[in-house]
């Protein structure tokens, strides 16, 4: 085997593709984390067993993307390629992590080529260029836009948090991101916007050395305060489990509570109103069958609390 096939991953609709030489370097697979029941099963199968990895594997040249655009931008061939196709619609972007021989990672790239997908890398690039910010972020290290969009930070060799439940520390996160000096607090019919993360969820948030780094910062900007804590909540469960809204505002009720008193803000439920408004038309843009209704189910739900 050489270094032209991969491994794809998941083994329906593939998103992920892993070289072989990835077979060298066994604790690169934790780029990824399952979530899911499913996923976790599914996928310790295919990190643990070679075999099980063997009925996967595609030469280069089946993957849908053109790997050579990232290639000749790198112009080195002592490296290879973790490719991540991203989620199919209208924002779709691919990520590619790089890696030496020795299987150090080097450079995290994320390549946009439609419309929208250009503007979102674009938007990562301008806050990634803060200096207020860099503390919690990816450093950039350069961005091309002609056709497509392509930003490249550095890596980072952390691990996605796996727990679902909110807790203190994240929080303390979330409100030193509302008072970053990035966007200037606004108010909307007496709503309080800040600046926010935008997709501030597990799979976003490595730890390194006991310090958290927020990755895939696209849709930051202005949001309603309570943004992010919602999505948190909300966006995390919508994907990964079935509960009822009442379970999962109960859950963490808790924490809900805590991030508002500290702006002292009693009616956090017309925070929640608003977040959920944006995610309606957010997701009735992108026609996305899954979440759609489940929003619908919350804002329902909310309309009768406030």
């Amino acid at each position: 085997m050489n270094n032209t096939m991969y491994y794809y991953y998941p083994p329906k609709n593939p998103q992920f593709f892993f070289p072989y030489c990835i077979n060298s370097f066994p604790i690169l697979f934790d780029i990824y984390f399952p979530y899911s029941i499913k996923s976790k099963i599914i996928w310790y199968f295919f990190k643990n067993f070679h075999i099980f990895r063997n009925f996967f594997l595609i030469n280069e040249n089946k993957i849908p993307f053109n790997l050579n655009i990232i290639k000749n931008l790198i112009e080195d061939n002592n490296y290879f390629y973790i490719i991540n196709l991203g989620t199919y619609g209208i924002e779709q972007k691919t990520t590619i992590t790089v890696y030496k021989f020795n299987g150090e990672g080097v450079f995290f790239i994320k390549y946009g080529n439609t419309e929208i997908g250009k503007k979102l890398v674009e938007n990562e690039k301008d806050i990634l260029e803060k200096k207020d910010i860099n503390c919690i972020t990816p450093k950039l290290i350069n961005f091309i836009k002609n056709d497509h969009s392509i930003l490249i930070t550095n890596f980072i060799n952390g691990k996605k948090i796996s727990d679902i439940i909110l807790n203190k520390k994240l929080i303390e996160i979330i409100i030193k991101i509302n008072n970053l000096k990035i966007y200037n607090v606004s108010f909307k019919k007496k709503i309080i916007y800040s600046f926010s993360h935008g997709d501030f969820c597990p799979w976003n948030i490595l730890i390194k050395e006991k310090k958290y780094i927020l990755i895939d910062w696209e849709m930051a900007g202005g949001y309603p305060l309570g943004y992010d804590i919602f999505n948190y909540i909300f966006q995390t469960n919508f994907l990964l489990n079935n509960y009822s809204i009442k379970y999962i505002i109960n859950s963490q009720h808790y924490f809900i509570e805590y991030y508002f008193k500290f702006y002292n803000i009693k009616s956090w439920r017309i925070y929640l109103n608003e977040f959920t408004k944006i995610k309606l038309s957010n997701k009735s843009i992108k026609n996305n069958k899954i979440l759609f209704p489940k929003y619908i189910k919350l804002f329902n739900f909310i309309k009768n609390k406030i």
